[in-house]
């Protein structure tokens, strides 16, 4: 199996933004009245953040323009928490895009809306550089794994974090979403244990993990808020994630069936077999509404498989028809498999500083800053007005106590103050002598 052709990926489209706007059309004065700066003196770093949001809202598909988008998402949250631009209030601005699949113009005077947007979109370019990776090298497989980890972490981060500005950012269609990246994630996981040539067991596990998120992929996309939205791109999910459920399904029948081979029960194992072919069988009825310009793709992968597992079902067949005998058992009467999570949503850290670039606004301090310091410098100084005050007062204690001793009145011997000179003599004698221990050590010898 691991020559098989790769079924194609899902990639989701991304969001538009048409406006031109300023960023910061009301920040310089708001730095004016509130930080006791001159709004003016920011212009290159108003600037900056205009020209960032111009680059990213024109990114294409490729790694510089993820590393763009994220930047410009992390400005925003930094952004956010120095001038008021949520709504009504003194820096907010008017931001207009794109639904994603109705192409409405949503608008919103909120810059969480903006990083709601900017932040889809970093997932969604991660969704298509998973899906342009070919999985047919061990390299192409752990990047597209990774593309589709991070993307699935920024839908996930959207549905928790954001409030539902449009269709597109509705709970369920990001669940949606969320589950078929992991579920490609996991499908390049299996696609390398394949290759790998990795124990039956592992991949019978794997591909009902991808079984199950794509069963829950497709019960959120048929919920009823979803399932009304006119999409030819829903439709094409529908069809793409029924006929992968089928095609899982059956390479889970497959692994279960070489397992039981193995393990030498043949009938058991023809069971396996005869149900994985039905279930390729009946996905590919189904498999015929997909769009032209991807059957020959799937039916590609398709007749590769059915091939492989029709050829390993004759041999089965045959063996125990004429040589073991052994009964046929009823799929339902079979133990099932477990999925096997390997692979979870990887999120991006926006404290990272190579991620996030330097602070644009950094020179600007905010004021509850200097009132911190002020009152820090105040705390300080008075600290140490009163350990010096404290000092003081011990010294002029001492100084009471040693007039009253009135030691300056008792007479002093200066000479008991002094080394005695026979002592002076000896030390200078074993000075000029530095070899009188060695001398001694010899004599005592002698002796």
């Amino acid at each position: 199996m691991e020559g098989c052709p790769r079924l194609p990926a899902i990639n989701f489209d991304l969001k538009l933004s048409i406006e031109s706007i300023d960023l910061c059309e009301k920040i310089p004065n708001y730095i004016t009245a509130n930080y006791q700066e001159n709004g003016a003196n920011f212009s290159n770093e108003c600037e900056q953040i205009n020209r960032l949001r111009e680059n990213a809202i024109n990114c294409s598909t490729d790694e510089s323009s993820v590393r763009c988008l994220k930047r410009y998402y992390c400005q925003l949250q930094l952004l956010r928490n120095r001038f008021p631009m949520l709504p009504d209030t003194e820096c907010s601005v008017r931001f207009t895009w794109e639904d994603a699949f109705q192409k409405d113009e949503n608008t919103y005077n909120d810059i969480r809306f903006e990083e709601a947007c900017i932040l889809y979109n970093i997932g969604a370019i991660y969704s298509r550089l998973g899906a342009n990776e070919t999985r047919k090298t061990h390299e192409s497989m752990k990047n597209a794994c990774t593309d589709f980890r991070y993307g699935a972490a920024c839908f996930e981060k959207l549905r928790d974090q954001y409030t539902p500005y449009s269709t597109d950012f509705t709970p369920e269609l990001l669940t949606c979403q969320v589950d078929i990246l992991l579920a490609q994630a996991h499908e390049a996981v299996l696609e390398k244990s394949l290759l790998d040539q990795r124990p039956h067991s592992i991949n019978a596990h794997l591909a009902m993990q991808i079984l199950e998120y794509y069963q829950m992929a497709l019960v959120n996309l048929m919920k009823p808020g979803i399932n009304s939205i006119a999409s030819k791109i829903f439709r094409e999910w529908r069809v793409a994630l029924t006929y992968k459920l089928s095609y899982y399904l059956s390479i889970t029948y497959y692994c279960n069936g070489l397992i039981a081979e193995e393990n030498k029960k043949h009938g058991e194992s023809v069971c396996y077999f005869e149900n994985a072919i039905e279930r390729l069988k009946d996905g590919w009825k189904n498999a015929e509404k997909i769009s032209t310009d991807k059957t020959s793709i799937y039916k590609d992968a398709h007749t590769f498989t059915i091939d492989i597992i029709m050829g390993k079902y004759k041999i089965v067949k045959r063996d125990n028809d004429n040589v073991y005998f052994e009964k046929v058992p009823a799929l339902s009467s079979l133990p099932t498999v477990q999925g096997a999570i390997v692979a979870k949503p990887q999120a991006f850290d926006c404290h990272d500083p190579d991620v996030s670039g330097p602070d644009i606004f950094q020179k600007l301090v905010p004021m509850d800053i200097h009132l911190a310091v002020s009152e820090y410098s105040e705390e300080k100084a008075k600290l140490l007005r009163e350990i010096i005050q404290l000092m003081e007062n011990k010294n002029r204690e001492l100084e009471a106590f040693m007039n009253c001793l009135q030691l300056d009145r008792i007479p002093l011997n200066n000479e008991y103050l002094r080394l005695p000179r026979e002592l002076l003599d000896c030390c200078a004698t074993i000075v000029t002598r530095p070899n009188m221990s060695k001398d001694l050590v010899s004599t005592m010898q002698r002796m």
